[in-house]
């Protein structure tokens, strides 16, 4: 049975304090400040733009159940890590190492000065923990000897022998958001704006499994579904450029995932995700830009 979860030490204490500034600014879109730095209003319609950043994600247990014409188990209560690249100016600002740690990426475009749709992708890592307990259920048959057995609330021990289960190139969210965008406060080209919305998409991890000794499999392909609500604090900067802070949790459905080369080899979870994301992105009015268009050429 899926069960929720504690982030605790899994997110970093940076992570922890921009879900803290996301949080207050979400639920004090309220409060007072001087007419000075009020937004007077919200042009947002016609605004395209794009950011990459980076994420730290954590994972609920879940139950993995394996299928193949060898055996049908499942193992309860898996623990599951993120794995993010630790730091490294060499990495994380290498235009040619970008996807090495856990990125997002997205575009998008506002239809209305406040409604907003895009398409992103976010690629997480998910990291079966060795050397946990788990409780195991089902038939393993005699083409795997070493565990053969029927089990009913046995325990198992994950280690390299008998499980190695990543989703690390990676666990791969591609999903369209709908969102709502609102400027809460303004100081000379500086806007503070929050935002909150829907995100649902496929995911295509690149599952790295080796069971029960058998042949390491690592390939893409399209296994399940996933849906999340997001919320952002943004600051934007001469109207152009933003940085922005996002928390995120939602749930995955992974219920076709390869585990070797034989199709009929199969595994299948599902679990609830957090997620916090350092963002840098770029915006381009269309609207301007069609405007300076239709200029040029009425000259």
């Amino acid at each position: 049975m899926v069960t929720l979860f504690l982030i605790g030490n899994r997110v970093t204490v940076l992570m922890k304090q921009y879900f803290l500034i996301v949080l207050f600014f979400a639920s004090s879109s309220t409060f007072a400040v001087g007419e000075k730095y009020r937004v007077k209003n919200n042009n947002r319609k016609g605004d395209a733009y794009l950011y990459w950043g980076y994420n730290r994600s954590a994972y609920s247990s879940s139950d993995i159940q394996f299928t193949s014409n060898d055996y049908n188990f499942s193992l309860g209560n898996v623990a599951a890590t993120d794995n993010q690249a630790p730091f490294d100016w060499g990495v994380y600002f290498n235009l040619g190492l970008l996807s090495i740690p856990q990125y997002n990426a997205r575009v998008g475009y506002f239809f209305s000065d406040h409604c907003e749709i895009s398409l992103g992708a976010d690629h997480m890592k998910y990291v079966v923990t060795q050397g946990q307990t788990v409780p195991i259920n089902g038939e393993i048959g005699s083409a795997y000897p070493r565990y053969e057995g029927m089990y009913i609330n046995d325990e198992r021990l994950i280690d390299a022998d008998f499980l190695g289960y990543e989703h690390t190139d990676g666990l791969n969210f591609i999903n369209i958001a709908f969102k709502r965008y609102d400027d809460i406060l303004e100081y000379k080209k500086f806007r503070l704006g929050i935002s909150e919305g829907l995100e649902v998409g496929g995911l295509v991890p690149k599952t790295n499994v080796t069971l029960m000794g058998g042949e390491r499999y690592d390939e893409f392909k399209w296994s399940g579904y996933g849906f999340s609500g997001v919320g952002a604090v943004t600051i934007r900067i001469y109207d152009n450029f933003f940085i922005q802070s996002e928390v995120k949790t939602g749930f995955m459905d992974l219920g076709a995932v390869r585990t070797s080369v034989n199709e009929v080899d199969r595994a299948r979870q599902n679990f609830f995700f957090v997620q916090g994301n350092i963002l840098l992105g770029f915006t381009v009015s269309l609207n301007k830009k069609v405007k300076e268009i239709a200029e040029e050429v009425v000259k």
